[in-house]
């Protein structure tokens, strides 16, 4: 029996592309294959990810929408949404992100995926609206989906009542199906990829690299992503760093692929990860990992993968000085990387979420 499962507008209408957009363009375009039938429903929305789901899984057109008007979609959308969720009678509705509120037809299951708790975590970098809503999201959700063992721990420590209604599903990961053959940077380089603010933890790489006489005479240091915000270039030019050593640089999935093939090491400082999608890209492209045994990494990495101490600079210098001191390392690396990517497919995430819906959805047919 096919089981149809409606999304809600959420990360459609404010996300254009992301960690959250991949995890849900994978699982739509894997779920058909477990007998189940997607729908995102989003009137006027900007995601790229979602855009490129064949037509019948998306109800709405995407258009490159300025922030005011996300204000207008969303609007429409929530007003929409209870009349085509009664229209549609889906067996699940899976709530793309936090929202403050569903108008949905009665006994029709909700499924929410928390990717991590760092709005909790890290209060001073969130405000309270934002937790507020989350909150009530978890709490509204008939049946909540984590991504990692370390995002459902997370989630009991701070809100048990839900301990029962937990699945852990890993997201899945695609290796690119080919090499890029050019070289990202003339000159040996160590890499960091994504966002670096608070407890992404770049400032601690930072220091390292300065501090550490060995790894700026052989390396530079490369940052995949946004340029240099301007107190970031401050704390550059502070620590005595030249622009031509330490540079940012923005790519494409093919440019980013590049970045991390032609890098000595990738080094992930982040103190904190609901999953961790970049280091699953490094051994994707056969560069050997530094990070940190905190959060789910070690669960998301496992041993195929080098583990500073802890985040501090200190730390971060010492074992990565001692990789690019071991080619030998980095072979063993390389080759726990690639066995280590076998853990993890879409297919996979696909068939336990079809095995969640199923079970919600038997469930809400005996309540009825």
């Amino acid at each position: 029996m096919t089981i149809s499962v409606l999304f809600d507008h959420y990360i459609a209408v404010n996300q254009t592309y992301g960690g959250i957009s991949k995890y849900l363009g994978e699982l739509a375009d894997a779920l058909p294959d477990q007998g189940v039938e997607p729908r995102f429903f989003a009137p006027l929305y900007i995601n790229r990810q979602i855009a490129e789901l064949p037509k019948p899984y998306v109800w709405g057109k995407r258009f490159n929408l300025p922030p005011h008007a996300r204000k207008v979609a969303t609007a429409l959308s929530f007003g929409l949404f209870p009349i085509v969720a009664r229209l549609a009678r889906p067996d699940v509705i899976h709530g793309t992100y936090y929202v403050p509120h569903y108008l949905t037809p009665a006994k029709v299951p909700t499924v929410l995926t928390v990717h991590d708790m760092i709005h909790e975590l890290f209060p001073e970098q969130f405000s309270d609206r934002v937790r507020s809503v989350k909150r009530t999201a978890i709490h509204r959700a008939d049946h909540i989906i984590c991504v990692s063992q370390n995002t459902r721990r997370d989630l009991i420590d701070i809100y048990p009542d839900v301990a029962n209604r937990i699945t852990v599903i890993p997201l899945g990961f695609t290796a690119p199906a080919h090499s890029s053959a050019h070289r990202a940077h003339d000159r040996p380089y160590i890499l960091h990829v994504g966002r670096r603010g608070g407890y992404k933890n770049f400032e601690a790489l930072l220091r390292a690299y300065a501090q550490s006489e060995q790894l700026k005479s052989h390396f530079d240091l490369v940052c995949g992503g946004a340029p240099f915000s301007s107190s970031e270039g401050a704390l550059i030019d502070s620590l005595g760093l030249s622009r031509e050593q330490v540079v940012a640089i923005s790519a494409d999935d093919d440019g980013l692929h590049a970045l991390y093939a032609n890098a000595a090491v990738f080094v992930y400082p982040s103190l904190y990860e609901g999953f961790g999608i970049p280091p699953l890209e490094a051994m994707a492209a056969d560069c050997p990992v530094v990070t940190i045994a905190s959060s789910s990494i070690p669960d998301v990495c496992g041993n195929a993968v080098d583990y500073a101490e802890n985040g501090d600079p200190a730390a971060l210098a010492d074992a990565i000085e001692k990789l690019l001191a071991s080619p030998s390392r980095c072979d063993e690396l390389r080759q726990a990387g690639r066995l280590h990517l076998r853990n993890f497919s879409w297919q996979r995430c696909a068939a336990e979420t079809a095995a969640v819906y199923r079970q919600l959805s038997g469930n809400a047919g005996l309540d009825r």
